[in-house]
């Protein structure tokens, strides 16, 4: 979206309550939450006004509570606790590219990808265990997706041009605006 990067640190500064998201492909790329906590840890680097780096640790708390805690949910989502909803994703770090003397967070931030991931559980019931999604039947959903694809790809059409026009109108201004910005 070339919206640029966040200055996460002068926001945990502040006390923003800051989480990890995804609106996936729709924007580039995939939702892959252990590309996210990675970015989080990098991204920051290459603004010479933040303050400190991300360390692993946090980046995985933004992952987890830290999406609560920006939704205003913290009293009910965001720990494993009595009377919380039970949303876990059980990973194994046990394969070479995850091998250290120190396995823990820092090894998942950095090394982890959804290949590690053997089971979630969403509010309490399984959702994929054993390499299957048990939430839903994906073999129909993908099927459907198929058979309506060309119709939303030809009923978004309008609304694809115009989005292009409003960009080419818009992005001289934004640009400036950008450069006011940065001084």
């Amino acid at each position: 979206l070339a919206s640029g990067i966040m200055r996460l640190g002068a926001c945990t500064e502040r006390g923003i309550a800051t989480g990890l998201g995804s609106d996936s492909a729709n924007t580039g790329g995939r939702a892959d939450p252990f590309e996210l906590m990675r970015l989080a840890t990098m991204l920051p680097r290459v603004d010479p006004r933040a303050p400190r780096f991300p360390r692993a640790q946090e980046a995985l708390a933004m992952a987890t509570s830290g999406g609560a805690a920006a939704l205003g949910l913290r009293a009910e989502l965001g720990v494993l606790a009595p009377g919380r909803f039970a949303d876990i994703a059980l990973v194994a770090l046990d394969d070479g590219a995850c091998a250290s003397a120190l396995p823990g967070g820092e090894v998942l931030v950095r090394h982890g990808t959804p290949s590690h991931v053997r089971a979630t559980m969403v509010g309490g019931a399984w959702a994929f265990r054993e390499g299957r999604i048990l939430a839903f039947d994906e073999d129909a959903v993908l099927a459907g997706f198929r058979a309506r694809a060309a119709e939303f790809v030809e009923r978004a059409a309008p609304g694809r041009a115009a989005a292009r026009e409003a960009t080419e109108l818009l992005a001289p201004a934004l640009l400036a605006f950008d450069a006011i910005r940065a001084c």
